[in-house]
């Protein structure tokens, strides 16, 4: 059971990082420009980002509390620094960056944008792109501890 969640765990990081860095990459060119096709391409973009990446979060969430769940222990020494740091801290990235992205995406683009100005607001996307470069950096930060298993 365990194999199989961390199976599940890998693949829900794979996807969920690799949305967080398609949407930076795409948002940041789109950022650029400020036309009415390029409101529609970041409307799609800031879709297919929740679409993809907030589920895949959610199956990192999950899949990593059943693989501590399933853990054989640590013969009462507690947890490692590394286990620790990687249930803790990326408990908190998920929850917010779900929470906060989803939120900021919905700003991004206006509802009922006003005639000859862009249907997406430049000052709300350097602000989903700045937290999404910040969960960027702290998933990297979670795996690097992994990596290395402090």
């Amino acid at each position: 059971m365990h194999d199989f969640m961390l199976f599940l765990h890998l693949i829900g990081v794979a996807v969920w990082f690799g949305s967080l860095i398609m949407a930076a990459v795409l948002l940041t060119q789109m950022k650029k420009q400020a036309g009415e096709a390029e409101a529609k391409i970041v409307r799609t973009v800031i879709r297919v980002f929740n679409t993809l990446s907030h589920p895949a979060a959610f199956l990192v969430l999950i899949s990593g509390f059943g693989m501590l769940g399933t853990d054989g222990g640590h013969d009462g020494k507690g947890m490692p620094f590394w286990l620790t740091y990687m249930s803790y801290v990326g408990t908190i990235v998920v929850l917010l960056s779900m929470a906060v992205l989803s939120i900021l995406g919905s700003k991004v683009v206006a509802k009922k944008p006003v005639e000859g100005e862009p249907s997406f607001r430049k000052d709300k996307l350097s602000t989903f792109l700045t937290v999404e470069l910040v969960v960027i950096g702290l998933i990297l930060s979670i795996l690097l501890i992994l990596s290395y298993r402090f």
